[in-house]
């Protein structure tokens, strides 16, 4: 038996699916009847055709075999690597093709305030106001972040000086958050 890639490599979103599809062509003397094996791990889910089928002999004889492959909805980012065997029922010959699957990078992300803390302020005139927010990571691998404070009301912007205290976030790895203190003085000549 000899094995042959047509499409070994995909990328994938989370959640979707990748078709892959190789040739098993017979190298032997004789008609030979073989069995496609591939259990992917928990979460996943395949479909494959043919999973079983007889082969004769010869090089313009070769049977395409199609792996449909679905992701988990919420799996990481990067490259995944899967063996598929196929193996000869009438004799001990086995072999197996790599696929490869790269999942895409999912990028969201969440600013909130921090446990404890809401983004209501009561401040007095001249007083240095802080919002205690932290950024998540909603997305399915590190990313990074710029930081930043804008508004409708280019005057406040201007008077009440916001500043995040950062200007990037680095590296946060999925689901992870970033503490972060938003200070700004209130001018003095405010009215309510």
């Amino acid at each position: 038996l000899a094995l042959s890639g047509v499409i070994t490599s995909n990328n994938i979103d989370p959640g979707a699916t990748g078709t892959y599809t190789f040739n098993v062509q017979n190298t032997g003397n004789g008609e030979d009847s073989v069995e496609v094996e591939f259990t992917p791990p928990q979460g996943w889910s395949r479909n494959m055709e043919p999973s079983a089928f007889t082969i004769t002999p010869g090089a313009s004889n070769k049977q395409l075999v199609t792996v449909n492959l679905t992701t988990p909805e919420e799996i990481a980012s990067g490259n995944y690597y899967f063996k598929v065997y196929v193996n000869s029922t009438e004799s001990s010959i086995s072999r197996s093709i790599t696929l490869t699957c790269k999942i895409n990078q999912d990028y969201d992300v969440k600013v909130e305030p921090q446990t404890g803390f809401t983004t209501l302020v009561n401040a007095q005139p001249g007083d240095t106001v802080k919002w205690h927010l932290q950024v998540v990571n909603l997305g399915n691998g590190n990313d990074d972040f710029s930081v930043g404070v804008e508004g409708d009301d280019q005057d406040v912007l201007d008077n009440w000086n916001p500043s995040p205290g950062v200007s990037s976030i680095k590296n946060l790895a999925a689901d992870d958050t970033y503490q972060l203190e938003v200070t700004a003085v209130v001018p003095s000549n405010v009215t309510t």
